[in-house]
């Protein structure tokens, strides 16, 4: 892609495929379903703001997608960019998350 003479090159890749790679900015999308059933940015989200989500047993993959939670967080320089259903990120989360500095936005 091309702005203003200068050249922008856009990769969508899973977050496993580009562990170790820098990147100026990254789109993390919320993913539950298939492999993901109890595991999403929500999840993610109430670690970071220090609330407990998991209510009983944590599931055994919990760890391992934290992992990859935590290198799809820390990859970008200058730009991460996290897209949640406006409807699963609590209103407790949501104000902490502005409260330490995250821009919030809803593009429904």
């Amino acid at each position: 892609m091309a702005a203003g003479g200068r050249s922008v090159s856009v990769t969508v890749d899973t977050v496993g495929n580009t562990k170790g790679e820098t990147q100026l900015a990254t789109l993390y999308l919320e993913s539950i379903g298939r492999y993901s059933k109890r595991f999403d940015v929500v999840e993610a989200i109430a670690r970071q703001t220090g609330r407990k989500t998991v209510k009983g047993k944590p599931l055994k993959t919990l760890p391992a997608q934290m992992r990859h939670a935590y290198v799809g967080f820390s990859r970008p320089t200058r730009f991460l960019c996290l897209a949640v259903n406006s409807e699963r990120l609590n209103a407790d989360d949501r104000k902490i998350l502005i409260d330490t500095g995250w821009r919030v936005d809803d593009m429904g």
